[in-house]
Parts: C-alpha cells; sequence; structure tokens
C-alpha cells in the first residue's frame, strides 16, 4: 500500500517508508519526552494517531452495540460526555500548555460548538442504527464509506485536495463495496 504523506516543509514520503523509519526509533512510546527531535515526533504521531483512531473506533462501536436497549439513549449519551469531559480535562493538565484552562477558552471559535452538536448527531446515529438491527460488522462499514463518499468533494472544493486517478478508483470500488454488502 502506497500513502503519500504531505507534510510541510518535507519531501513527499510513502507510507511503508513513514512505518520503516518508526520502527527504527528506539523507544518509541516515549516519544512525547524531551529530547525527540521533530521527525521523531511527526513519525510517531503519524502512524500512533491512525491506530489510535482504529483501536479507539474499534472500543466505541462495541460499546454502542452493547448499549442496553431499555436504557433511554440520551441518559446513555448524557454519561459517555460526563465521562469524556473529565478524561478530557485530565489529559489537559498533562498537555504541554503554558496557558491556562479558561486562557484557552478565550480562543476557541464556533467549530466546538459545531463540533458538540455533530457528536451529539454521530453518537445518537450509531445508537439507533444498532438498535434499529444493524449488525456491527456492517453499520459502521456502510456509514464509513458513505462519509469518505462525501468528503471526497468537500476536500476537493474546499481544502484544495488533490483527487487522481488511483482515488477515483478507489471511490468506484467504495461505491461498489456499499452495494454488494446492502444485497
Amino acid at each position: 500500500m502506497v500513502v503519500k504523506v504531505n507534510t510541510p516543509g518535507r519531501n513527499t514520503m510513502d507510507l511503508r517508508d513513514a512505518i520503516k523509519k518508526l520502527l527504527k526509533l528506539k523507544y518509541p512510546a516515549s516519544v512525547m519526552l524531551w529530547g525527540w527531535n521533530q521527525e521523531k515526533k511527526f513519525m510517531f504521531m503519524y502512524v500512533f494517531s491512525i491506530v489510535l483512531i482504529v483501536a479507539s473506533n474499534v472500543i466505541y462501536n462495541i460499546c454502542q452495540k452493547s448499549t442496553p436497549t431499555r436504557v433511554d439513549p440520551f441518559s446513555a449519551l448524557f454519561v459517555t460526555y460526563i465521562t469524556a469531559a473529565a478524561v478530557t480535562l485530565l489529559l489537559f493538565f498533562f498537555n504541554k500548555n503554558q496557558e491556562g484552562f479558561f486562557q484557552t477558552l478565550e480562543k476557541l471559535n464556533w467549530t466546538s460548538w459545531a463540533l458538540g452538536i455533530a457528536i451529539v448527531g454521530l453518537e445518537f446515529g450509531y445508537l439507533m442504527a444498532y438498535r434499529a438491527g444493524w449488525k456491527i460488522s456492517v453499520g459502521s462499514l456502510v456509514a464509513n464509506i458513505a462519509l469518505a463518499l462525501m468528503l471526497i468533494p468537500i476536500g476537493i472544493l474546499f481544502y484544495k485536495e488533490g483527487f487522481g486517478v488511483n482515488k477515483m478508483l478507489g471511490a468506484i470500488f467504495c461505491i461498489l463495496g456499499l452495494i454488494l454488502i446492502n444485497k
């Protein structure tokens, strides 16, 4: 698999090269500690961020599918958000930031509020999809493929991302996959 990585001020590299460089690092788990150069931090974060997304999504979908149907969905979401808020606040204090919590809040814009609304829709949508009978192996796949297809024009139009022949073929395969998986 060749995935090109474009980073500001860096040459393009493919995913295999990035993983090879990461595996050569002596202590990848301690990348957040002082003493690591920017390249090592970049390489670690490049791979770690995707691993974190995938692992978190696995746990997320298992939890959504396992939430008891007799529980009011908004009670479940409320407890979820209280837990998320507590973990986020705790992590804020471990983050290397020179500013205080309230100073950083002053810099926020509309995106945090919109993201909060979107997250409620996302959580409620998954909960209702699983309660409606979607299988865990199919529901998330259909939602994520549809999402990826919806983000293609947004990436092209608003973020000036390229969309070559390989990506077009990939999108066609995604559409074919959606058709096949729903038969």
